[in-house]
């Protein structure tokens, strides 16, 4: 491919809605800056805690991630050092 001679756009612009990022408050710890987590098969992340709702994102299976905390069950995830939303805890499998 070559890129001399042609005018054309690198990128083009998506009209997407970004998907509201879960709230931390100041208890919530930092973010891991490498992953702590791995999909095994595709995994639903929800907006909030619980899974309540439609889900917002879907990691497909062999992506890791970040769990950035676990409370009743459920995990705030992150990737790239941004938050994604809440996944069950029993389907978030550690990297060890």
């Amino acid at each position: 491919m070559s890129v001399q001679g042609s005018g054309g756009a690198l990128a083009r612009k998506v009209d997407e809605p970004v998907a509201a990022v879960p709230a931390i408050d100041a208890a919530t710890p930092a973010i891991p800056s490498q992953p702590t987590h791995v999909a095994f098969e595709v995994l639903k992340v929800y907006k909030g805690s619980g899974g309540a709702g439609e889900p917002v994102k879907e990691l497909a299976p062999a992506t890791t991630f970040s769990v950035v905390k676990t409370e009743n069950g459920w995990s705030p995830i992150a990737r790239d050092d941004r938050l994604l939303g809440f996944v069950e805890e029993a389907r978030a499998k550690s990297l060890q």
